[in-house]
Parts: structure tokens; sequence; C-alpha cells
């Protein structure tokens, strides 16, 4: 897969910038389906909430099943979460995700199943460590930028908490990952293909 990094220019979005980098906060961006395990990862910030409760959780995305939505809501307020958690909605601007990816401590993608999820990518383009489950291929698209969460919700929130302010290993993901995301360059891309006809040329 090539991601196009190339749109996003540094520049964040004067309107969020100034409130997002005073914030701690967890971050998802992809479509509200079932897909996503958007239940568990409610599930999941809300354990992590009671260990810190000035977090937030922005889910950054487009609803297109109204109940599905309804349901996340539903499960928001039962554990009292309707001021921590925000839908932002859909957001195509690169400037505005510039500024949510830039800022947050983590990304979560916690899905069901994946084809290979450009967000995680383009959070590490970002130098935010990626928070994911062993469903294939997200270990492989995150690679050493990411953390593997395993386990019931209490324990992915407390590996999350123990993370959290373990600044030489957050940093090391981030080295690590804006290093492993250049392998989804279209320059590593043409390289790739390149050396794949040439093979064919050899024979090989």
């Amino acid at each position: 897969m090539v991601v196009d990094t190339g749109r996003f220019t540094g520049a964040g979005a004067p309107q969020w910038e100034p409130l997002l980098q005073g914030l701690d906060y967890l971050l998802f961006v992809g479509r509200i389906v079932p897909q996503k395990n958007l239940t568990t990862a409610v599930e999941v910030f809300a354990a992590l909430h009671r260990r810190r409760p000035n977090l937030k959780f922005f889910l950054v995305g487009g609803h297109s099943l109204p109940g599905y939505s309804a349901e996340l809501e539903a499960l928001i307020n039962a554990h009292g979460l309707s001021e921590a958690v925000v839908f932002v909605g859909k957001v195509n601007e690169p400037q505005v995700l510039t500024s949510f990816f830039r800022h947050a401590r983590f990304s979560t993608i916690l899905s069901h199943w994946e084809s290979f999820c450009v967000p995680i990518a383009e959070s590490l383009y970002f130098g935010t460590p990626v928070l994911g489950t062993t469903v294939p291929p997200i270990p492989e698209t995150m690679g050493p930028g990411g953390v593997v969460l395993e386990g019931p919700p209490d324990e992915m929130a407390a590996r999350i908490d123990a993370l959290w302010d373990d600044a030489p290993y957050y940093q090391r993901l981030q080295t690590d990952g804006q290093r492993h995301v250049q392998a989804f360059t279209d320059h590593s891309l043409r390289a790739a293909l390149l050396n794949v006809f040439r093979d064919l040329a050899n024979g090989v």
C-alpha cells in the first residue's frame, strides 16, 4: 500500500491547534462501524479514564449506521463519559487531520478485521504511536511504532496507563514508527516494483 502523506504540509488547523495541544487524548480515525470494534475501544477508554480522569477520546469519522452510533452513545452515557468522548464527525481537511494526529498521545485501532488501515500509517507519520491488537495486518502495519494490546479492557487500560508516562519508551515508539512508515511511500513502492521486475527479467 502507498499512503498519500504528501497532502500533509505540516500546518495544523488554526481553530483546532490551541485546543488540542493542551489536552491529553486518545484518537480514533476511521468509519464509525461495527468492524472497528468501537464498543471495546470505549470500554478500554472507560477503564483508563478511571485512572486518568482528565483524558479525552476523539472519534474522527463519518456515521453511516445510526443504530450503531446510538449503541455507542448509550454505552458512553452508561459509563458517564458524555463529556470525555467526542464524536468529531467526518474530516477530510489535511490541516484538521494534522492537528488531531500530531497532538494525540496514542491512536487506537482495535478492529475486528482490517485490510491495511491507512490511519495507522498516517498516525506514525506524525510521530503518534498506535495501540492495536493481534488482528492481521494491524501488527504488521504499525510495526515498531505500535503496541499490541491483549486481554480484557481493564488489562488493556492498565497497559496504556503504564506506557503513558514512560518517556524513553514513548520516544522510541515515535522514532521507530516514523522510520517504519517510510516503507509505505511512493518512493518505496517504486523501488519494490523495480526489484520485482528485475527479478522477473533475471528469471528469479
